[in-house]
């Protein structure tokens, strides 16, 4: 938390070096709303991470069963995902090998949700998902108008 009191003396400077800035037209708006989102995110990320480091393993016995199989515990291993902010999270994590199966289980992405995000956290994937949504929508628009374009051509020609 020292790091986050040290993240917070800083608004000031920011604050003061922007109306500057502006004053002397150095910049617009657009350039400080920049400068107060990346500051912004340097917080959310530091809250995130001490959230994420701060977080109990859900289980700490070295054998247990899930979903009716027994599961064995193989020592630590790293989570990392990429947040909502930009920044990779990382910290150690219990790991368990299922018998009869391939893979591990690790009870703490279950407990966080990233254990169906693929590296991202649950807000990131959802974002990516969006994104990817709105390409294909794009796409789909243009290759029809394309398409009624070449037909309209087709027939008067």
């Amino acid at each position: 938390m020292e790091e986050l009191a040290e993240l917070f003396a800083e608004a000031d400077v920011l604050v003061n070096r922007s109306i500057l800035d502006l004053d002397r037209g150095a910049l617009d708006l657009k350039d400080v709303e920049h400068r107060i989102l990346e500051f912004v995110n340097r917080v959310g990320a530091l809250l995130v991470d001490e959230v994420i480091q701060g977080v109990a393993d859900p289980v700490t016995e070295n054998c247990v069963w899930v979903e009716g199989h027994k599961a064995v515990y193989k020592g630590g291993t790293a989570l990392s995902f990429i947040n909502r902010f930009g920044t990779i999270l990382k910290r150690q994590r219990r790991g368990y090998r299922i018998e009869g199966g391939e893979g591990r289980w690790h009870p703490l992405d279950e407990k966080l949700g990233v254990h169906r995000c693929c590296g991202y956290s649950p807000l990131m994937t959802y974002l990516r998902y969006l994104e990817a949504e709105k390409r294909l929508i794009r796409h789909r628009r243009s290759s029809g108008l394309r398409l009624v374009s070449r037909l309209v051509d087709g027939g008067t020609a």
